[in-house]
């Protein structure tokens, strides 16, 4: 089962939105606005998952935090 890495892959894994968002059982208009976001709620991520796999991708909730974490390091409050 081949794994998906990012975002971008996720949603190639369907040919249109529409499909994708039958396939989770969401509105196709929901789930474009994921896509412009570059983000899926987290709780859509089981029925995410299990689509996905239906496609014969490997996908789990850690690969979806992976793909959804922030690339910009998080600066620690000073405290006086």
């Amino acid at each position: 089962m081949t794994r998906v890495s990012t975002i971008t892959n996720l949603f190639g894994l369907w040919k249109t939105i529409p499909e994708m968002a039958e396939a989770i059982g969401e509105s196709h208009w929901t789930v474009e606005k994921w896509k412009q976001r570059r983000r899926i709620p987290n709780g859509y991520w089981p029925a995410v998952i299990s689509a996905a796999r239906l496609k014969g991708k490997r996908l789990t909730a850690d690969d979806l935090l992976a793909m959804h974490s922030t690339k910009a390091p998080v600066k620690a409050a000073a405290y006086k």
